[in-house]
């Protein structure tokens, strides 16, 4: 049942967009657009820890 529940988490649907057959859930595919944001951080910079800062 543990398993179940964490699976469905991770397919949750982006209901702000209206393409239904996203090739990766809203929880990775924020996490990947984020982390390709954050590699052109410099060793020196601070990120932001606002998710929205990068939306």
């Amino acid at each position: 049942m543990f398993l179940a529940r964490e699976v469905l988490g991770l397919t949750k649907m982006n209901w702000n967009n209206t393409q239904f057959d996203g090739k990766y859930p809203v929880t990775l595919g924020c996490a990947r657009k984020v982390g390709e944001i954050m590699k052109y951080l410099e060793e020196h910079d601070t990120p932001q820890v606002r998710y929205g800062f990068y939306m």
